[in-house]
């Protein structure tokens, strides 16, 4: 059986750096121009290279890789930040685990930082063909805020080519069929090769401009020009003359090199002016669940803890805090609010839904400057089957999205999942613990225990208090004197009962003794009469160390 023909999706971000510093909010509206530094904009000298600019100050002439001195002659109406290489490739990688939902193996363009390829050989059918392909790709990235162009082909070079020049070329198709690559890529610019400016210059000089043109030089002489024009490494240049030979003739055979994303999901915004209420917090709270969503959708996977970080305006914590704790040491301007989920969760709606219910509530101790939701456990997205029998429709996510919920709002402690527990004490052989935790707990039991719990006695009443309610004590003074005994009188829950009978059960002596909570008990079955019932059976223990009496239950 024959393979499928190799098709490979690219997935351009032709603004992704002035996108980026845009989203900061405290950029003017104005042309802009971008260099990539990890310095600041007053440490970057006016020798520093542009690296990027947006659509209005390529307008004005202002082209990348021109000198910020040179830019600014061009025009006073540029302006000029910094963004640092670190926050351009957390980017990259964010858009790069959205796209894993498309194709098995995904890669980043180190070198062009503006370019990620998907291998999405033998999956078009799955959404409809590739034109549908490229249209949900180009959606689904398009959502996270970016200008984005898609096209699929035969190889990496091929769709980064038709992706990144078809716009100045309307008429490049942005799918192109297996086989027909080079009829599609002969009206594409010689710059398309990435040959750099002088590469591009002489083949202008010799009166070529588009790759048909070049394609059409007789090979021995293409090769000894291309051999002395190709520069060093840098963003989009090919290894070799034979590498360029070769795109020609219709072939792009590297392979893609796989993404590892990262085991930690993050995602920060930031405020301009410090946000002074927590409810209005969760516009930005709702945006960064939607990017999150989108990452764990393509990477399959969910999260069962989140962290929410609030940054405080440093100077008017710092204010405030000295003023409610005058002399105490400083404390830490940012507020960190950590929380496990019950179940594994990776839609928007029920990351947002979680994370509301802990942020509004939270009184803030100043602006917030700073919002990040950090996912610090990432986990496989639970694969649930849908029921198909049922005549109503039944959501196989809404459960795990409220418990969630009610965890964040109530506490871990208040939700979780009733398990059994060794003890012979009554009201210890239950206990809520997490979801994990109960998980944790069927392995081991699924595995086998060498201690195997007792089975309870058939004797023991169906209805237990939560705990022992407080009787009465047998103690009188220094004297003991039977705990209960006929004719006795005892208040329990403000109710009198007379004593009928009295009969022992059972005994439990040092349950436990390796704690501080030792347990040593007589239990009792007490028929207890009163003006409103007949007769009730309790079952009633005696504290055989202080002499205090209890009631655990009843009998039906």
């Amino acid at each position: 059986m024959l393979s499928p023909p190799r098709r490979v999706a690219a997935v351009v971000l032709p603004r992704l750096a002035t996108e980026l510093v845009r989203a900061r909010g405290g950029e003017p509206l104005r042309p802009l121009a971008v260099v990539l530094s990890s310095a600041s904009m007053e440490e970057s000298s006016a020798a520093a290279i542009v690296d990027a600019v947006d659509e209005r100050a390529a307008a004005l002439g202002v082209r990348p890789g021109m000198r910020v001195s040179e830019a600014m002659a061009r025009s006073a109406e540029v302006t000029f930040a910094t963004l640092a290489h670190e926050e351009l490739d957390a980017a990259l990688g964010a858009v790069a685990e959205v796209a894993m939902s498309f194709g098995a193996v995904v890669e980043i363009d180190a070198a062009s930082r503006d370019t990620i390829w998907v291998d999405v050989t033998g999956v078009a059918h799955l959404f409809g063909g590739e034109h549908s392909l490229r249209e949900a790709m180009v959606e689904r990235v398009a959502a996270l805020g970016l200008c984005v162009e898609v096209a699929v082909s035969e190889g990496p070079f091929f769709a980064q080519a038709l992706a990144r020049y078809g716009r100045l070329h309307p008429e490049a198709p942005r799918v192109v069929p297996a086989g027909e690559v080079r009829r599609a890529l002969g009206r594409l610019p010689v710059a398309a090769l990435g040959l750099g400016a002088e590469g591009v210059a002489f083949f202008e000089r010799l009166g070529v401009r588009d790759l048909a043109g070049l394609a059409r030089i007789d090979r021995a002489q293409l090769a000894s020009r291309l051999a002395g024009l190709i520069p060093p490494a840098r963003a989009a240049s090919p290894r070799d003359a034979k590498e360029v030979l070769g795109w020609l003739d219709g072939i792009d055979a590297r392979p893609l090199v796989p993404y590892e994303p990262p085991s930690v999901l993050v995602e920060q915004v930031s405020f301009e002016d410090g946000v002074e209420a927590a409810p209005q917090l969760l516009f930005a709270v709702r945006g960064l669940a939607s990017r999150l969503s989108a990452r764990l959708t393509g990477r399959r996977q969910a999260t069962n803890r989140v962290e929410v970080i609030l940054g405080y305006d440093r100077s008017i914590f710092t204010l405030r805090s000295r003023e409610a704790r005058p002399g105490e040491p400083a404390l830490s301007p940012s507020r960190v609010m950590g929380f496990e989920l019950p179940a594994p969760l990776s839609h928007t709606d029920d990351i947002f839904r979680a994370v509301k219910a802990k942020v509004e509530v939270t009184e803030l101790a100043a602006p917030v400057v700073r919002l990040e939701i950090r996912l610090s456990r990432v986990v496989r997205a639970p694969e649930i089957q849908l029921d198909l029998s049922r005549d109503v429709s039944v959501s196989p996510d809404a459960l795990p999205a409220l418990l969630s919920e009610l965890s964040a709002e109530l506490g871990e402690g208040c939700v979780g999942v009733l398990s059994s527990v060794d003890d012979h004490r009554p009201e210890r052989r239950t206990a809520l613990i997490g979801v994990h935790e109960a998980a944790a707990d069927r392995r081991r039991r699924a595995q086998g225990s060498l201690f195997e719990p007792a089975p309870l006695s058939a004797s023991e009443p169906a209805r237990l208090l939560p705990e022992p309610a407080w009787v009465g004590s047998a103690l009188e003074g220094e004297r003991r004197v039977p705990a209960l005994h006929p004719g006795q009188i005892v208040l329990v829950g403000g109710e009198g009962y007379v004593v009928q009978r009295v009969e022992f059960d059972r005994r439990l002596t040092g349950v436990g003794w390796w704690t501080d909570g030792v347990a040593s008990r007589d239990y009792l079955r007490v028929t207890l009469s009163s003006s409103h019932t007949s007769s009730a059976e309790a079952w009633v223990y005696a504290d055989r160390r202080t002499g205090e009496v209890f009631l655990q239950g009843w009998w039906e």
